[in-house]
């Protein structure tokens, strides 16, 4: 069954910003979407737009399979939990996870139940007699989060809700988030401009720029084949190496034997992944690898970091790369080293329009 429908939905603003332009979208039952994309690029709007806070002025919502336009926020069958936990201080937790139940016509002894289950779920048992003031910024989320899942709405939607904490609360979160939709089987849509979380909790990921949608696909092929050339610099732990290339006669560490160039195409944009564009130490037994689609040399100016993997920088072509070294290395700033990465690496865009040109043939199951 289809929990949330967007249809074409379009938001103007005073001053002609197009803030979203033909937004559509569909969340099957127990589905979690995220919205990702820089400031201002029309995410937070459009959740308004589905909690009835602001109106479109084109297109259709459907919640249930049913329109809501014209109906007020608390009309509609959704929960929404913000950036800031909007907490009742003076209220202990479970006072505040009450309010998710405010609808519901319980005993007092089913409303306690209730609310001491999602205090259970949210490792919040032993907190419900405090003040919502005394608590740490993790603890307001996670009650703000079951106050939302009390609820029991068809859509749960989620505004930037771990944005003000630490890493490792983010981290938590996340994951707390991920196990009580799945347990609940709950419908959500999460909007955030972190796409390290988006890539972590969508099932179905939308990257949005400038209110319209880039790519809407789930996250594995988002990562392996970007719609477009806004979506792979997105996209991704590291940034994507780019080189603009003239097919007829391309720079020299491309091998134009090893790629098959999009048909009907002058100049191309050619992206490669850090992490597919590899390094090997040169040494004395150092040969190229033949079936590499590019080879290169490039000396190590800098390193970087991203958990256990170790990433360097250097020049190639001219421009400024990234590339994966060997776990176990014993690299040094100043090092040459062997760059090269497969065809099935590369990435074509059109450098007018920026779509996709070509793409690996690699498949994923939705």
């Amino acid at each position: 069954m289809n929990m949330l429908e967007l249809t074409a939905i379009s938001k103007q603003y005073p001053g002609g910003v197009q803030a979203v332009d033909q937004f559509s979208l569909t969340l099957k039952e127990g589905e979690l979407g995220v919205l990702v994309g820089p400031s201002g690029c029309g995410k937070t709007t459009t959740l308004r737009m589905i909690a009835g806070l602001e109106t479109p002025d084109e297109g259709t919502i459907r919640i249930r399979g049913q329109a809501v336009d014209g109906q007020r926020p608390q009309d509609r069958d959704v929960a929404m939990m913000f950036q800031s936990s909007a907490l009742f201080p003076w209220l202990s937790v479970a006072e505040n996870l009450a309010f998710g139940l405010a609808k519901k016509n319980l005993d007092r002894r089913a409303h306690r139940s209730q609310i001491e289950a999602i205090a259970r779920q949210l490792q919040l048992e032993d907190l419900l007699e405090r003040k919502a003031r005394t608590l740490s910024g993790g603890q307001r989320q996670r009650v703000a989060l079951g106050r939302a899942l009390l609820k029991e709405a068809a859509v749960l939607l989620m505004d930037e809700p771990l944005s003000s904490l630490d890493r490792q609360l983010r981290l938590q979160l996340q994951d707390e988030i991920l196990r009580l939709c799945r347990q609940r089987g709950q419908t959500a849509l999460l909007v955030t401009h972190d796409q390290s979380e988006a890539l972590n909790l969508a099932d179905r990921l939308v990257v949005m720029n400038q209110g319209r949608i880039e790519q809407n696909d789930i996250p594995q092929r988002i990562v392996t084949q970007p719609a477009t050339l806004f979506a792979a610099q997105f996209i991704g732990e590291r940034p994507i190496n780019l080189w603009t290339v003239r097919i007829a006669a391309p720079q020299s560490f491309f091998q134009p034997s090893r790629i098959v160039w999009p048909a009907g195409a002058d100049t191309v944009v050619i992206g490669v992944r850090p992490q597919q564009l590899r390094a090997r130490m040169i040494g004395p037994a150092s040969q190229p690898e033949a079936e590499a689609a590019l080879r290169g040399e490039a000396v190590i100016e800098q390193f970087h970091w991203i958990g256990a993997q170790c990433f360097g920088s250097g020049s190639l072509g001219g421009r400024l790369v990234e590339f994966s070294l060997p776990e176990g290395a014993n690299s040094q700033i100043g090092d040459r080293v062997i760059l090269s990465a497969a065809a099935s690496a590369l990435h074509f865009f059109d450098p007018e329009t920026g779509r996709r040109l070509s793409h690996a043939a690699i498949s994923f199951s939705q």
